[in-house]
């Protein structure tokens, strides 16, 4: 393969690498195909379990504000708002909003 060439020729792997590459993808190695989506009791009871779940937080979070009044709702809503901020400001920009793991509490993203 010429890419494998060229990257060779820019240094960025040996040209034995280069040969290993295009030999390995001549021959034509493909993954294996992804396992098909089964309708099955388990998978049927997991999902269930996940609504039951959510179903439960949700209702559990309405009581608990219902009982501690809007105030505390939006205090929470702030405080939220202030730690999104504080992330973004950290230097991780979206990633800290969107995937969390990408940028720890304990480390700066990078």
């Amino acid at each position: 393969m010429a890419d494998f060439t060229k990257a060779a020729q820019a240094g960025l792997i040996t040209p034995d690498q280069a040969e290993a590459l295009t030999k390995f993808f001549a021959e034509g190695t493909t993954t294996p195909a992804p396992a098909r989506p089964r309708f099955d009791l388990p998978h049927v009871l997991w999902y269930a379990g996940a609504l039951l779940i959510m179903g439960a937080m949700s209702w559990f979070t309405t009581l608990g504000f219902a009982r501690m009044g809007g105030g505390f709702l939006v205090g929470v809503g702030v405080l939220y708002a202030l730690a999104a901020r504080w992330r973004w400001a950290s230097g991780c920009g979206a990633a800290a909003l969107l995937r969390p793991a990408a940028c720890s509490w304990r480390w700066r993203c990078r």
